[in-house]
């Protein structure tokens, strides 16, 4: 029997947007305990490794500007009291991060076994997921204190495909923080590292084996509120994000499709599928030609064409400066024809 494919997901800032809950927890902590309390932005860098840990790097901003050491009864009690607040609050302002319950929808519909690995505490992920919506999509939810240990040991990622009864082969993560990186790349699983305030990824319709439609995967490379799935990203594109070039130039926008290729639409080397309003265009004999093997994440045009929006430039350059030359060629013969008739006839003898 073939193998289920697994899907383990980070919690905060993956699938739930919970960094103003955070804040609001956090800053509760601070005043209660005369400590300075942070902005979202500052809070975001301190997220990723529990509550104690993130207590811990505040008040150790603070004690190394103060040149004193942390006290580590201080912080149990500094990490008490934001559970307690935060369990309380857990839903005032967090929502579901955009795309991520039409991503969940899909998985169910395609039998992908799904799991949360988060370093929230267990029950207050738990609490969440349910306060939220989602917690039936999952098989299981493993928090910080659900193991001995947690991310980034990735022995937090490999027990819990192990209690699925799946396959390392067949999983991939999916989180937002060092810590979810660590750890997959630790466990030897594929991970998709994902952009504050941005969908986990992207799909769209493309045209694959015997003219099959499937959804490729794709990292967003483009601006909020910028990406229509009809149309094709350009060199120069102003959608693009900061990291947007860098992402499409080295192709890191296609690895997602690690998840096409295990559930069968891809290959690793192949044809690149076509966006349905391209491949339309070409006459039905190239399309059986194309699509008689599976298509692939790399191919013929990875290697090609790589910046094919430059090179169609570049080659048009080159076919302008052909004709120009060819032109110049055939004036010039027009204008001094007996002259070169003569130099053709002194050739010839």
């Amino acid at each position: 029997m073939k193998q289920k494919f697994t899907v383990l997901f980070d919690l905060d800032g993956t699938l739930v947007d919970t960094a103003p809950d955070l804040m609001l927890a956090h800053n509760h902590v601070m005043k209660k305990f005369g400590y300075p309390t942070k902005s979202l932005d500052e809070l975001k860098s301190a997220v990723g490794q529990g509550a104690g840990a993130m207590i811990g790097r505040s008040i150790w901003s603070q004690a190394k500007k103060e040149l004193t050491s942390i006290n580590e009864k201080i912080k149990n009690e500094m990490t008490d009291e934001f559970i307690s607040y935060y369990g309380k609050n857990i839903l005032n302002e967090s929502t579901l991060m955009p795309g991520v319950k039409d991503f969940l929808n899909w998985c169910k519909k395609e039998n992908i076994s799904m799991a949360v690995c988060t370093n929230k505490t267990e029950h207050l992920a738990v609490d969440l997921l349910k306060k939220i919506g989602i917690y039936d999509y999952f098989e299981y939810v493993a928090g910080y204190n659900t193991f001995e240990y947690y991310k980034p040991d990735p022995r937090h990622i490999t027990t819990i495909i192990e209690i699925l009864d799946g396959d390392k082969k067949r999983s991939i993560m999916i989180g937002d923080s060092e810590s979810d990186a660590n750890a997959a790349k630790a466990a030897e699983i594929p991970m998709i590292l994902i952009e504050d305030g941005y969908p986990i990824l992207f799909t769209q319709n493309r045209t694959g084996w015997y003219v099959r439609r499937f959804k490729i995967f794709k990292l967003i490379t483009l601006k909020k509120g910028s990406f229509d799935k009809t149309v094709q990203v350009t060199l120069d594109d102003k959608r693009k994000l900061k990291c947007g070039t860098f992402i499409r130039q080295f192709s890191i926008d296609e690895v997602p499709q690690l998840i096409n290729v295990l559930l069968g639409d891809m290959s690793i080397v192949g044809p690149r599928p076509q966006m349905e309003v391209d491949f339309l265009v070409y006459p039905k004999y190239v399309q059986d030609s194309i699509y008689s093997s599976k298509p692939g994440i790399t191919g013929m045009n990875q290697i090609f064409f790589r910046d094919e929006e430059k090179n169609i430039s570049a080659l048009s350059w080159y076919w302008t400066f052909l004709l120009v030359v060819w032109l110049g060629f055939f004036l010039m013969i027009y204008v001094f024809n007996d002259t070169f008739i003569d130099w053709c006839k002194s050739l010839i003898a």
